[in-house]
């Protein structure tokens, strides 16, 4: 009588390594602080070497390990094929979630939190919730039977 495989079995090696690698580091109080700090660094750098937009080997290896453990792709070409290589491996669906990562500085912050009403309104509208809504409508157009879409 054969026994079953492993649910992880199905899962390739470089995502089981990768989800590891990044639960150790999150999780531990040594490693998590200078990976922070070397994350922020590489945020706002004006350095080209450490800049992952301006670095094609940094950004090489950022994408294929840190942000490939969170995010499915930068366009709707590379969330279809994270969500295609997810399904080929068993998964039935997937849950897609948009998200507009914003850094604002002490001012910029109370500035939107003034917006109050009239034509300051109107602006942070257009300029933050717009953007927002557009991406999340082309967030649900990826989606496909069996697959969710989360709001935040």
């Amino acid at each position: 009588m054969r026994s079953q495989p492993s649910p992880l079995s199905v899962l390739p090696l470089q995502m089981i390594i990768r989800s590891l690698l990044t639960t150790t580091i999150s999780s531990s109080r040594i490693l998590l602080p200078p990976s922070l700090w070397a994350m922020s660094v590489l945020a706002h750098t004006t350095n080209p070497l450490l800049d992952p937009d301006r670095n094609p080997l940094l950004r090489f290896v950022l994408k294929r390990t840190f942000y490939a453990q969170f995010c499915a792709g930068e366009n709707p070409a590379e969330v279809g094929r994270t969500i295609n290589g997810l399904k080929d491996i068993g998964f039935t669906g997937v849950i897609l979630g948009y998200a507009k990562e914003v850094v604002l500085t002490a001012a910029q912050t109370k500035d939107l939190a003034a917006c109050g009403k009239g034509e300051k309104a109107e602006e942070c509208v257009r300029n933050e919730v717009m953007p927002w809504a557009q991406g999340t409508m082309e967030t649900v157009n990826l989606a496909q039977p069996g697959d969710f879409v989360a709001l935040k």
